[in-house]
């Protein structure tokens, strides 16, 4: 943190817990507090001497009990460069899988009025092909959706929708895909 161990020694913890996140790391200090033998492991910010900010990795562990301890033990682990790549890594995956959805969208609707000008002519042959092609464009904008949805759940905004199907009709999906 840049601070000398005198200059710590004077300062309370929470002084160099970021003001947004004081809250946040009392909420759990105190829970862990109120529970012998508790522990939880959190990240949040905090203030170097400089006035810049570090990302650490708070563990903290009620050693009350424990007669050789009997105290509250953070232990904090500078996870900036983590936190930072991980950041950077949701953003790659966020431009990216917008970047591929936009010609995709495309390609799907071409696709949608190939097959229509397909049935008009009766060219059934065809027809399937393009049927074909239309199941792998939507199989590529699911994968897309689905890289979509692991930066949502990294940013702590996925929600869980359950639903049921017919595993007979996706077994049936699978093997005519396969087999194309």
């Amino acid at each position: 943190t840049g601070f000398r161990g005198e200059e710590l020694a004077r300062i309370s913890v929470w002084d160099l817990i970021k003001d947004d996140d004081v809250s946040t790391v009392k909420e759990h200090y105190f829970k862990v507090a109120s529970h012998a033998g508790s522990a939880v492991i959190i990240q949040h910010r905090i203030k170097k001497a400089d006035g810049s900010l570090i990302w650490v990795e708070n563990a903290i562990a009620n050693h009350l009990e424990n007669k050789s301890i009997q105290a509250i033990v953070m232990n904090f682990k500078d996870v900036t460069s983590r936190v930072n790549h991980e950041q950077e890594m949701g953003d790659f995956l966020g431009i990216a899988s917008h970047e591929l959805k936009t010609p995709l969208t495309s390609l799907k609707a071409y696709t949608q009025v190939l097959e229509m000008r397909l049935k008009a002519e009766n060219n059934t042959t065809t027809i399937q092909l393009v049927s074909k092609m239309d199941k792998q464009i939507n199989r590529i904008i699911g994968m897309i959706f689905d890289l979509l949805d692991v930066t949502k759940l990294q940013s702590g905004i996925m929600y869980l929708k359950k639903e049921t199907f017919q595993l007979n009709d996706l077994v049936s999906e699978v093997a005519e895909s396969l087999s194309s």
